[in-house]
């Protein structure tokens, strides 16, 4: 039997949207684009290209790219993982709210869940997501996406009853995210990525 691979959907930020370059040159695509990087990770790797603004409408056709993986590409059904940074940390929030059955792990990284940022939850996150495996990422001087909009997240799946054994919450403190150009605080994908520990912990995880 084909050895099955387990498979990771990155959701790019707005800065990608229709912008290969930008996708290609910043955060985990930069990343891979490395050998000494690549080699750590053991996923195949989807990345699709958002043609505009937004990640909910086009739902169907990244989960489409993750059937393909699947059938074609020898992915594991039992390790899929999503990852996404800021409007594709949103729709990593709302992705796995709407097939949490899919998911092993959820990394949202600063993002924002529902609709728009500093909205309400969406009513069924917290009951999807309650004991879904998530490692959530935000910088505390983001001046794009208010680190509140996680800490909302987290603190309600706290409430609702989330664990430190399947929730965990990396805030950085002021001043250690990188500048990436106007950007001040918001590049807590550079760090994530660049955690020693995210792909183990990814790997670690089985539906």
């Amino acid at each position: 039997m084909d050895k099955k691979h387990p498979v990771c959907l990155f959701l790019h930020g707005a800065g990608g949207v229709a912008n290969v370059d930008n996708i290609r040159t910043q955060s985990l695509t930069r990343m891979l684009l490395t050998q000494e990087y690549a080699a750590k990770v053991e996923h195949i790797v989807l990345i699709p290209v958002a043609p505009s603004r937004g990640w909910l409408d086009k739902f169907p056709f990244v989960m489409s790219l993750v059937d393909m993986a699947l059938s074609e590409l020898s992915g594991d059904p039992n390790r899929v993982a999503l990852a996404g940074q800021s409007m594709g940390g949103n729709g990593a929030w709302n992705l796995a709210t709407q097939h949490p059955d899919r998911f092993c792990a959820v990394v949202p990284i600063c993002g924002f869940a529902g609709q728009g940022k500093g909205e309400d939850l969406p009513p069924a996150l917290v009951s999807a997501l309650l004991s879904k495996p998530l490692w959530v990422f935000h910088s505390e001087d983001d001046t794009i996406v208010s680190v509140e909009n996680s800490d909302r997240v987290v603190n309600a799946l706290k409430a609702a009853g989330a664990t430190d054994a399947t929730l965990k919450y990396t805030r950085y403190p002021p001043g250690v995210t990188p500048q990436a150009g106007p950007l001040v605080g918001h590049a807590s994908y550079e760090l994530a990525f660049a955690d020693e520990g995210l792909w183990p912990w990814m790997s670690s995880h089985r539906r």
